[in-house]
């Protein structure tokens, strides 16, 4: 019996952080394909006429807003092919969870010079491969394929090539949409706008901000069974958690003759139910890893909330088990 409550126990604790980390992919996967449409993602949007575009300036722009504090993304889209969009982007901060259907999306990492990497859409054409690699040609220019962008169902992304901006060799476009997920974008673009001066480049809002006050695309049903879904598994590690420290009382209660005190057994119970919760982050990181590796720091801080309640919860049983009168321990 104790072996059977030890795994089990341990299976709930790997599969409870990713269970949660699966439902909050899942509604931010939601939202992102209901906004698919629009083109942007954030709160609010504003679109922005500047006088050049050259390496320069947006490398100034990239320096700007990546000493602020906010999650931002700057699009340049070129819509002159009737069969595809070509978006050079730039991002600070986190970005939405696109739905992938193979490789990754960009990462700040990738915004940089002479860095020619792309993400294109489902159904873009004419990618080729070469050592291993997927490249594309877009406008003479060969550019590095990490990822493809794809739902189940047709979308306008499955025409988009996505393009690190920092590597844009299109000089001719000027209007670029600045897309903001926080709240905190006060005195972004005035900042800018003093910033590029340094480059003789002139920013002029062209369309004021936006609010989009856009729901999330899932039903109440789903909502309840994937809510349901959580507390069960967060009610069965409470339960199993009760079983393993009860099933360990025989063991306490031997120690206790042996001469430990109730300090000392508790410590060991949470040494021991501490390196399960260390076991399961390592086998819940593997899996992790393998699945949603863009969604790793979010896994560690669900798993780090969890293991904290759980830990709190088994102390307090150990302590009421050491207090326990050793004559009733003996008699059962």
């Amino acid at each position: 019996m104790k072996k059977l409550i030890t795994t089990l126990l341990f299976l709930a604790q790997c599969l409870l952080p990713l269970i949660c980390l699966l439902v909050l992919h899942h509604f931010s996967l939601s939202r992102t394909i209901q906004q698919m449409e629009s083109g942007t993602f954030g709160q609010t949007d504003a679109q922005v006429y500047l006088s050049k575009n050259s390496p320069q300036v947006h490398q100034n722009l990239w320096h700007t807003l990546s000493n602020k504090q906010t999650d931002l993304a700057v699009y340049l889209d070129d819509t002159t092919s009737a069969e595809h969009t070509i978006r050079y982007m730039m991002y600070t901060g986190d970005y939405v969870t696109l739905p992938m259907q193979d490789g990754r999306f960009f990462t700040t990492e990738d915004f940089k010079e002479n860095h020619p990497v792309a993400v294109v859409g489902k159904k873009i054409k004419g990618i080729y491969s070469r050592d291993g690699k997927k490249y594309l040609n877009v406008k003479g220019y060969t550019y590095r394929v990490i990822g493809t962008v794809g739902y189940e169902d047709d979308s306008d992304f499955d025409h988009y090539i996505f393009i690190n901006l920092l590597d844009c060799k299109n000089t001719d476009l000027q209007v670029y949409t600045f897309d903001f997920f926080s709240k905190k974008k006060s005195g972004i673009l005035q900042d800018c706008k003093k910033h590029l001066k340094k480059e003789n480049c002139k920013m002029e809002l062209m369309v004021k901000e936006e609010n989009f006050q856009e729901t999330l695309a899932v039903s109440p049903l789903t909502t309840g069974f994937l809510v349901t879904l959580i507390l069960c598994g967060f009610l069965c590690i409470l339960l199993l958690t009760s079983q393993w420290i009860g099933i360990m009382r025989k063991d306490m209660g031997i120690r206790r003759l042996l001469g430990a005190t109730g300090k000392q057994l508790t410590r060991r119970l949470m040494a021991v139910y501490s390196s399960m919760l260390a076991m399961s982050l390592l086998a819940g990181s593997f899996c992790c890893h393998f699945y949603t590796a863009a969604d790793f720091n979010l896994y560690l801080k669900i798993h780090g909330l969890l293991a904290l309640v759980m830990l709190f919860y088994a102390y307090g049983l150990s302590t009421r088990e050491s207090r326990i009168p050793i004559t009733e321990v003996i008699k059962q």
